[in-house]
């Protein structure tokens, strides 16, 4: 009895153990914070969905060098340099179960926005309908 409750003891202990060194990580100096990785990502996300598209539109002025420059404004808004940004993925590229919990949580920040974002343009779009809608005519007496 007593080593089957030291052995359940122990089993608790470790899954305990696992799943708070998953949550705390530590982050070494020179290495973007976890928050502050996450707002760099969304912002590289939209650079690439911006790149995409441009670079499937008519656009020919849009090179990638232009790209570079979007990347460039990414990393002046955040304070960090490219360098800094690589580092920051590659350490967190290798402890894959916390990236993966890192990036669940910036879908469904994105998401968020992009929900509220068409909810806005929605908005905008019937007003702009109802603008240029004609006056109605008034009845003939």
């Amino acid at each position: 009895m007593k080593h089957t409750f030291l052995l359940a003891l122990v089993c608790i202990l470790l899954a305990c153990q696992k799943k708070d060194a998953a949550v705390q990580l530590v982050i070494p100096e020179g290495i973007i914070q976890r928050d502050a990785m996450k707002e760099v990502l969304k912002d590289i996300h939209k650079v690439e969905v911006l790149s995409r598209d441009k670079h499937l539109s008519v656009d020919t002025n849009f090179t990638q060098s232009s790209v570079g420059w979007y990347y460039d404004d990414v990393y002046r808004k955040h304070g960090i340099t490219e360098q800094q940004f690589q580092g920051s993925f590659d350490f967190y590229s290798k402890h894959f179960k916390y990236f993966m919990g890192m990036y669940d949580e910036l879908i469904k920040e994105m998401q968020e926005e992009e929900k509220v974002l068409k909810e806005e343009d929605k908005k905008i779009r019937e007003e702009k309908r109802l603008k240029d809608q004609p006056p109605p005519k008034k009845a003939e007496k």
